[in-house]
């Protein structure tokens, strides 16, 4: 572990920082809402040496008057926006963190930022980023072109943070009433197309309460804040939650996936940060960390089970290889995992089966008919019913009706015990409608008839055949 004190001298109020991987993975960028600049920026190297402590690479323009504190920070390719408490959005060059342009100018303080992700850059040739905050808006705007941008509403509160899939198809908010936003922005105007209500917990509008949910790397899985002191991983489909993760002793701040998906990372009110095994197939987390103070930002290094946070006391610290250790079950898709049991489920369902009885039936035994009373259970008392049942039996008319259990063992001795009279298909010409019975063939049984149009009658020497 690595600890890294960003002001020398104490400062008087705790704070809130802000921190975001850049170039990679090989910077990180630290934002403090009390700090006298905007951002510092680290060399991970550095960090990861532990001897001696690091200074900062860069260090952005020093606040103006009317500049506010930092809120959020987002990092993507060579760009970083810093979000503040003074309505702006600042666009800064991840590299020499020269000061770009202001990407946004609101009427109230920005809590959230994030870029949209282009998978295909073909696709979606230029670079936007999402900003929100108290108006209870976000906007998506065009960084080449600030002048293009797009408004969603329907938040009622705070927006407090943002989360766009990992193929940027969808953006999820959330807001101070604990209420989510889903948002598809696949067509040419965006539209809200999920709202849940209070699954989040509802917090006032509190610097320390950063509300962060994670799209799972497929987009399948979303965790988030639950309301009971929990992980709520839910399916992206069925917007239900399939997966619960119990453990914080306090309400839970923000959760994040690693770049693979197999672990999450999630801390609280108090301060522990906990680690999880994604899978949810294990219920405690497998490392825990408790901190002096509490943290106010977190994020994964994107190639790498690394995790780098920062606390309200304006230290930031540095873990290495604090992915899942060991796992019983793989957790490269967990996704596919449940959409599999999901589909079996279903299938159970339609079945009649009890779903909560996951016990495999055991196997049949294949047995040899030793005796008719043994495979084929009657009841004398109901020999009547057979009174009006007429089986076409030897092929030669009708047969004598089944009205005794003699008479049903007699027609079953013929059906099934009968030896073949007649060779398979493609040996000798022949046809039988054997049945399996044990280890091979049951004996042949009725001749198949020829096939023939409602209304006609096959004939057979001069008698004619109802099929």
């Amino acid at each position: 572990m690595v600890l890294v004190k960003l002001s020398p001298d104490p400062l008087p109020t705790p704070l809130f920082a802000s921190l975001a991987f850049a170039a990679n993975g090989s910077q990180v960028v630290v934002s403090g809402s009390t700090d006298s600049v905007h951002a510092r920026v680290f060399m991970t190297e550095d960090l990861l040496d532990g001897s001696v402590a690091p200074l900062a690479l860069h260090v952005a323009a020093k606040r103006r008057s009317g500049d506010g504190g930092a809120r959020s920070v987002a990092a993507q390719d060579d760009c970083v926006v810093v979000a503040t408490d003074s309505s702006e959005a600042l666009l800064f060059s991840a590299f020499a963190f020269a000061f770009e342009k202001t990407l946004a100018r609101l009427a109230t303080p920005i809590h959230a930022a994030r870029f949209r992700p282009r998978p295909n850059k073909l696709l979606r040739p230029h670079q936007e980023a999402a900003v929100a905050g108290e108006d209870a808006e976000i906007r998506i705007v065009n960084v080449d072109d600030i002048t293009r941008s797009v408004v969603l509403k329907g938040h009622n509160d705070t927006i407090k943070a943002l989360a766009f899939s990992p193929d940027g198809d969808f953006l999820a908010s959330v807001d101070s009433l604990g209420d989510l936003h889903i948002w598809d922005l696949r067509g040419s105007k965006p539209i809200s197309m999920r709202v849940l209500r209070s699954v989040v917990p509802a917090t006032n509008v509190d610097l320390k309460d950063m509300g962060r949910i994670s799209w799972h790397p497929n987009g399948k899985l979303l965790a988030i804040p639950g309301i009971h002191r929990d992980i709520s991983i839910l399916d992206t489909k069925t917007w239900t939650s399939v997966i619960s993760l119990s453990g914080h002793s306090k309400l839970v701040t923000a959760v994040q996936y690693n770049h693979d998906g197999t672990a999450i990372a999630s801390t609280d009110q108090s301060g522990k940060m906990y680690f999880w095994n994604a899978s949810g197939k294990e219920k405690t987390p497998y490392k825990t960390i408790k901190n002096p103070s509490i943290v106010t930002d977190f994020s994964w290094h994107p190639t790498k089970n690394d995790v780098c946070f920062v606390l309200d006391s304006f230290e930031m610290e540095y873990l290495k290889d604090v992915g899942v250790v060991s796992s019983t079950v793989s957790t490269k898709d967990i996704a596919q995992e449940m959409d599999f049991e999901t589909s079996h489920t279903d299938y159970k369902s339609k079945r009649g089966i009890d779903q909560d009885d996951t016990t495999r039936p055991a196997a049949k035994k294949t047995k040899t008919i030793t005796s008719l009373d043994d495979e084929f259970e009657f009841d004398d008392d109901e020999d009547a019913a057979f009174n009006d049942f007429v089986v076409d039996d030897d092929g030669m008319g009708y047969a004598d009706p089944i009205e005794s259990r003699g008479d049903a063992r007699n027609y079953y001795s013929k059906q099934i015990l009968a030896p073949k009279t007649k060779g398979t298909a493609g040996f000798g010409g022949g046809y039988s409608s054997g049945m399996m019975l044990g280890n091979g063939l049951g004996g042949g049984g009725t001749e198949i008839q020829e096939s023939f149009q409602p209304g006609a009658t096959p004939l057979k020497g001069n008698k004619k055949y109802l099929g």
